[in-house]
């Protein structure tokens, strides 16, 4: 800003001093501000893309527990299926060969826990339609039909604990 005074000389005024030095302290705080959501939406697209990996392979696991299952009743019904109590945990193990089940937990990768339990299966009467056992209708049991439920569970961020399963039913068709 330039004055002028009466005998003709003119002031300059110097107003904007400093005002280089606070564009570049906003200048920077606005960088500093994106840098920082930045990073943090590289962190949460991480921590679910991990998420979403342990999801993926659970599913994949599970998958394999129901083809292990069939592989199982494929090879002998009456040895490997007929053979197991109902409404208790097995786990499945391969021995690079041949599908097994244990009562001793087994881990796989050293973080998902697979297990398959096994359920009787009744059907009414009537339509021979599959029925829950509190059901009131006439049932009979069906010997050569099984409920398996395939659960893999693993721990989460913290000490969360995630899990997903499966219901298959399974029939003795080949009579072995």
């Amino acid at each position: 800003m330039i004055s002028k005074i009466s005998n003709g000389m003119k002031i300059k005024h110097k107003y904007n001093r400093g005002l280089g030095l606070m564009e570049i302290v906003i200048g920077t705080a606005i960088i500093s501000l994106s840098l920082v959501g930045l990073v943090t939406a590289f962190n949460v697209f991480m921590r679910t893309g991990f998420s979403n990996t342990n999801k993926i392979q659970a599913a994949y696991i599970m998958e394999e527990g129901v083809e292990a299952v069939r592989y199982l009743r494929d090879s002998g019904w009456s040895s490997n299926i007929s053979a197991l109590t109902s409404g208790v945990p097995y786990y499945l193990l391969f021995d690079g060969s041949d599908w097994d089940t244990t009562l001793t937990k087994v881990l796989i990768d050293n973080k998902f826990e697979r297990n398959v339990t096994i359920a009787d299966v009744y059907r009414r009467d009537s339509d021979d339609d599959i029925v829950d056992v509190s059901s009131a209708d006439p049932k009979t049991l069906d010997s050569n039909t099984i409920k398996g439920t395939v659960k893999v569970s693993w721990e989460g961020s913290g000490s969360a604990q995630n899990e997903i399963s499966t219901v298959v039913y399974f029939t003795d068709f080949f009579n072995n």
